[in-house]
């Protein structure tokens, strides 16, 4: 934990809880029961409060600045829960390569693998079967927000299947987030846009 908080982006924005990366990057020699604190959070499955609320604030993006559909959301949440989120997934990333889970065509979310891999995957596998003379047929299919479609419940189904540990799957049960209107989304909604 002591290295992710001595690596953290000073230039980030602050969580809804008000507390800067540059306080937690300076003090965190300082700050060691921040480790019991996780720990604490993870065998519990409490998560604290403010590590489950997020600031949402529009970002204009193109178009007329009226339209709420040119607006892009952005999130601004704890960073310690930020930190105890990447914990949890490094235990997942870590069950889910040790049970080989995802199979290596997986490019998605997986280190060292990219759309860029992915594309070159495809593109070998193509160009292997023009050479051997059968035909190719692609279909594009864009997810744009796939991932915020998913089920909570089903995906953690799905990982308590796959073996990951009670106690982080209880964590992840119990560390959803509570969105916050930022002021501008306020004054939005006030205009009745």
């Amino acid at each position: 934990m002591r290295d992710r908080l001595s690596n953290l982006d000073t230039h980030k924005s602050m969580g809804p809880n008000g507390m800067h990366t540059r306080v937690l990057r300076e003090l965190v020699d300082v700050i060691q029961s921040l480790s019991a604190i996780f720990e604490r959070s993870w065998r519990t499955g409490e998560v604290p409060e403010d590590w489950s609320k997020a600031n949402v604030t529009p970002t204009f993006n193109k178009g007329k600045e009226e339209d709420p559909g040119n607006c892009r959301l952005v999130s601004f949440t704890s960073i310690l829960g930020k930190k105890m989120e990447q914990l949890i997934l490094d235990v997942i990333l870590r069950q889910v390569e040790e049970e080989k889970v995802i199979k290596s065509s997986q490019h998605g979310f997986m280190k060292e693998n990219s759309c860029l891999t992915n594309l070159i995957a495809c593109y070998d596998a193509m160009t292997g079967w023009v050479e051997e003379g059968r035909a190719v047929d692609v279909v594009y299919i864009y997810f744009s927000t796939a991932f915020d479609t998913v089920s909570h419940n089903i995906l953690l189904g799905k990982l308590r299947k796959c073996g990951l540990d009670g106690l982080t799957v209880r964590w992840m049960e119990n560390g959803k987030k509570a969105v916050l209107p930022s002021s501008k989304t306020w004054r939005a909604g006030q205009r009745g846009t």
